[in-house]
C-alpha cells in the first residue's frame, strides 16, 4: 500500500469532506482500461458504478 494514504485522506478530510476511497487488492493503475494488460472487470465496474453514484449524489 502507498505510504503517502493517511496524508492524502488526512489533507481530503480538511479540504474536502466529501470524498470516498476504496481499495482494489491485486489490481494495478489502469486496471479500469478495458483490454489493457491489467484490466480488472469486477473492479473496474464497481470503481465506475461509485463514480456515478459519487457524481449524483453530489453533482445531482
Amino acid at each position: 500500500m502507498n505510504q503517502g494514504i493517511p496524508d492524502l485522506i488526512k489533507a481530503v478530510l480538511t479540504h474536502k469532506p466529501r470524498f470516498e476511497m476504496a481499495f482494489y487488492p491485486g489490481t494495478y493503475h489502469a486496471f479500469a482500461t478495458e483490454g489493457g494488460p491489467v484490466y480488472n472487470e469486477t473492479a473496474a465496474k464497481d470503481a465506475w458504478e461509485r463514480t456515478v453514484n459519487f457524481f449524483r449524489k453530489y453533482l445531482g
